[in-house]
């Protein structure tokens, strides 16, 4: 039921979006989904909210977490090891997500150390939650609702220790994501 009722709740949404307000008339949402499946939601006010919410987050896919060093020629060379590393460098590709809203998306990235802290933090952020968490880098992407691919440079300019260091992906307050990255 569940299943067939996000399908439909995908199929009506840019419909009954609201051009001027911006808002979703929950109400001819809920009667559509009760008079094409002919049983209530419990709770349709918060059921409606979960879809929206599930719908306007982004996936990330193919998280990859490397340290780079630079040839004398310019080059970029991955590598692992702590004393050779000039920065870290982040790829990952947003899943396709044709509800979302096309246009500019803020992903917040978090490079976690050994130690389990921030590194270079630069900010905070509010999860779903309503925790604060703090973020490395902030990385604005042009999102046109299909596969994005996104790079971005997480640290540079650090001495690394060895240890296993985690990058964590969030958007809209969720983690999207997270990738580790083993630094010898």
């Amino acid at each position: 039921m569940i299943m067939i009722a996000i399908r439909f709740y995908v199929l009506f949404r840019k419909e009954l979006f609201s051009k001027q307000k911006g808002y979703l008339d929950e109400e001819i949402v809920s009667s559509k989904i009760i008079s094409a499946y002919g049983t209530p939601v419990k709770g349709k006010k918060s059921f409606i909210a979960k879809l929206e919410q599930a719908y306007d987050v982004l996936k990330a896919n193919n998280i990859v977490a490397e340290g780079l060093r630079y040839k004398s020629n310019g080059k970029a060379i991955v590598t692992n090891k702590a004393k050779q590393i000039q920065k870290i460098h982040c790829s990952f590709k947003l899943a396709e997500n044709k509800v979302l809203d096309k246009g500019p998306v803020d992903i917040y990235i978090r490079m976690l150390g050994p130690d389990g802290i921030v590194m270079s933090q630069t900010g905070d952020f509010k999860t779903t939650a309503g925790e604060s968490l703090g973020y490395t880098v902030i990385q604005t992407v042009d999102f046109d609702g299909s596969d994005t691919n996104v790079d971005a440079v997480v640290v540079k300019g650090l001495q690394f220790a060895k240890g296993i260091y985690n990058v964590e992906l969030y958007h809209s307050g969720q983690k999207i994501g997270a990738a580790p990255l083993d630094i010898k």
